[in-house]
Formats: C-alpha cells, sequence, structure tokens
C-alpha cells in the first residue's frame, strides 16, 4: 500500500487512492460543477470552468433542443468526450429529468448493442469451430446470458455469461470431476485462438476481457456446464438430481438452468428493464467504483472487496417490487426507483418467493429462515446469502447509499410507494 498525504489537512498514512478520496470526501467535502464532475477545492473546480468552454453557457440553457444542436460542437472541441462524461450526477437528477437521463446516458443504443454483437459472436464461432476446439470443449448449444443476453446492458458496459453446454457429457459429477483440466484446456484455447484478454480463472469458470471496435471493453463470464435440459430432462427432472447434493455440486447444476433465469428477466416488460438498468448504473457508480474502480463487473467479490449483491439477485429484488405494484406495463420511474431503494434500505424483511415465476413445486423450497430471496429457476438457491465463497452479500453497505439517494430533491414529496408505482 502507497503512504499517501491528505492535502486538505495533512493527515498522512498508507491509504489507497479509493480510501484517500473517500477521506477527503468524509472530511473536507467536495464541490460540484454543473456539469457533474467533483473537486476537493473550489479553485479546482474554477480552473475546471476557465479551461472547458462548454461552461460559457452552454449546460446553462435549459432547452434540451439547444443543448443537444451543440453536442456535435462539443464533440470536436472535447476530443472524443462522451455525451454522458458532460452529464449531471445522478444524485441531481429532478423528476422532470430522470427519463432523460436514463434515455442519455443509460439505455445502450444500436450501435453500441451492434458491436457487442459482433465481438461477442465471433468469440462464439471461435469456441464452436470444431477444427480449432478440443473435442472436450465442444459445445452442444452456447447460451448467451448476462446483461446482454437478458436485454439490461447499461451503456458503455456490459457484461455477458457465455454458457458452453458440453456435448461429451450429460452428468454433472462427471463434469465436476474434470473441471480443472476443462477450465486448463479453455483457458489455453482462449489465449491461442482468439483475441479474448484473460482475467482470471475461478472454480466454475474462465473470465476473460473482450475489446469491440469501438472501445468499449466487455467482461465475459465462459462456463462450461451439462444441457440438463436438452438431453430429455424437465425442470422437476434437474430438482430431483439436486436433492442432498453438496453445495460446490449444486451450483454447476444452477448454471444447466441458466435457460429458465434467461427467460424469466428476459420477458419483462420494457420499462422494467429500463429500471433494472438503472439500478445497475447506481450500483456501479455510487458503489462499486467508490471501492474497487479497478475491477471488472464480474468480480463481486476480490483483493478482500465488499461482496456487493449480484445484478441477478438485484434483478428479483425488482422484479418482487414490481409484482407487488400488480405488475404494470407502464409507470412513474421516480416512484417505482423510490420503490426499488426503500426495499434495499429495508432488506432484512426480504420474504421473496416470486409465485407468478417460480418454474418448480413450491413445496421443494429450501428457504432458510429470513430473510431470503429464493431464485424462482432454483428452489435450492436462496440469493440474500449469494453463492461466492458461500458468503453472504454485502446487503449492509448498500443501505447508506440507498438512503443518501432517497434524502435526494428527486424524492421529495414521494412516499407510499410499495403498492402503486402510478
Amino acid at each position: 500500500m502507497k503512504r499517501r498525504r491528505c492535502p486538505d489537512c495533512g493527515l498522512s498514512g498508507e491509504f489507497s487512492k479509493s480510501n484517500m478520496r473517500r477521506h477527503r470526501l468524509q472530511t473536507h467535502g467536495f464541490v460540484t460543477c454543473e456539469c457533474g464532475r467533483q473537486f476537493c477545492k473550489e479553485e479546482h473546480m474554477a480552473q475546471h470552468k476557465r479551461e472547458n468552454r462548454i461552461h460559457a453557457g452552454g449546460l446553462q440553457h435549459s432547452s434540451s433542443a439547444l443543448y443537444r444542436v451543440g453536442m456535435q460542437g462539443l464533440y470536436g472541441a472535447f476530443g472524443g468526450l462522451s455525451i454522458s462524461t458532460l452529464s449531471s450526477d445522478i444524485y441531481t437528477l429532478s423528476s422532470g429529468t430522470l427519463e432523460s437521463f436514463i434515455a442519455d446516458n443509460i439505455q445502450a443504443n444500436t450501435q453500441f448493442l451492434g458491436c457487442c454483437g459482433e465481438v461477442i459472436d465471433s468469440l462464439v464461432r471461435k469456441l464452436q469451430d470444431t477444427d480449432m476446439v478440443p473435442s472436450k470443449l465442444r459445445p452442444r448449444r452456447i447460451i448467451k446470458s448476462g446483461s446482454l443476453g437478458k436485454g439490461t446492458a447499461v451503456k458503455d458496459r456490459s457484461d455477458i455469461d457465455l454458457i458452453l453446454m458440453l456435448v461429451k457429457y450429460d452428468n454433472v459429477e462427471v463434469l465436476m470431476r474434470d473441471m480443472r483440466d476443462l477450465l486448463r484446456s479453455l483457458e489455453k484455447h482462449l489465449k491461442e485462438n482468439t483475441t479474448a484478454k484473460h482475467q482470471r480463472t475461478t472454480r466454475y469458470s474462465v473470465q476473460v476481457e473482450l475489446t469491440c471496435r469501438s472501445g468499449h471493453k466487455h467482461d465475459v463470464d465462459i462456463l462450461p456446464a451439462v444441457d440438463l435440459l436438452e438431453i430429455g430432462n424437465v425442470p422437476s427432472d434437474v430438482y430431483r438430481m439436486m436433492k442432498g447434493v453438496a453445495d460446490s455440486i449444486i451450483h454447476e447444476y444452477s448454471v444447466s438452468l441458466a435457460p429458465l433465469q434467461l427467460d424469466i428477466i428476459g420477458e419483462l416488460p420494457t420499462k422494467v428493464k429500463s429500471l433494472i438498468k438503472l439500478i445497475k448504473y447506481w450500483k456501479d457508480k455510487k458503489l462499486k467504483e467508490q471501492d474497487e474502480p479497478e475491477m471488472p463487473s464480474f468480480a463481486e467479490k476480490r483483493y478482500g472487496k465488499p461482496n456487493w449483491p449480484s445484478s441477478y439477485v438485484l434483478e428479483l429484488v425488482i422484479l418482487n417490487a414490481w409484482t407487488e405494484a400488480n405488475a404494470p406495463v407502464s409507470f412513474d420511474m421516480t416512484r417505482a426507483l423510490h420503490a426499488i431503494l426503500t426495499s434495499l434500505v429495508n432488506h432484512r424483511q426480504f420474504k421473496i418467493i416470486l409465485r407468478r415465476q417460480i418454474r418448480y413445486n413450491m413445496t421443494l423450497i429450501q428457504a432458510r429462515s429470513a430473510p431470503y430471496i429464493m431464485d424462482p429457476a432454483n428452489p435450492f438457491n436462496d440469493m440474500y446469502h449469494g453463492l461466492v465463497d458461500g458468503q453472504a452479500f454485502d446487503w449492509d453497505r448498500v443501505v447508506p447509499e440507498a438512503r443518501l439517494w432517497l434524502s435526494k430533491p428527486l424524492f421529495y414529496g414521494v412516499s407510499n410507494t410499495k403498492h402503486t408505482w402510478n
């Protein structure tokens, strides 16, 4: 750990950059420019304004038309700086600007999705090439899951799970016996035959980073699995197989059930997916980036960092709140967001069983005592407690940030949102 000295108060010690930044925020405070950038001192912000012509008045106009007309010129002036970089901080939004913020800063546009699709499809083709892929890694089919597969990708960021349903295997226990060798072979194949940058190899997957032609980075988690649902089994057959097996094995069964998870989230209305994207954006910007700016999005537990709730468990929290509000197709986004943040503050009250979405008989549920969030695709999977090294997600570390956002002007006068979002 490098020794650092606070320029404001002289405090010195072995601090990471993020810890020093947190100290300065909590002890000395930041000032925020109208473009959303934060500075530790007023004079730093004043210098920023002098050096950037946008503050001569470009962002002061209330007319969105004027703002958008000026963007092309600003793009050239700033050498390619994205519109999202110039936008307001999410905590400064008002109810009248939330929807436009989502559209401009969070929704993945057609060009971005096209670039993502190209680079992922190229990797999939190389994983399917029978002349290049070792026979033990030959897939029966490849399932595209993660945010791109579910339709919940955030602009300029995406993660995807590529599940290799292997031809050679029809038994999960046999697959797990061979898993270490399979992952070594997969890692070698990726390094020798693709442009994917290896990040790490876990007990169940090889994790890589891809860069598409637009320069965007994509985190890809590649998981070997048994295609139980395509070789003559229905979900109830799989659940019978899972009874009494070890946690390490049950995780691999969960991977085989991923197509069910994909269907549950993929069939949600567009506006609910926009809400999911908004919460994921908040998680990245206000939770993860404060403590782990160097980490890829899939690294939920690494180097002692917080074990933030996974994207999938947050999707289930949102799905439950939407169901409690009578599953509206159209709704007030501010009220919906208020309901989600309030539920996160009160996470110890979670007793989530998504009866409308579950793919199994209720008698199979293996829930702990409350709180719990049961995976609608897997009766043995209590998502509240997570699957990362068997350790619970750090829900309590989410609470202060959720409370902070709820205190902002966006939610002034908003209440009683649990059962109605309109």
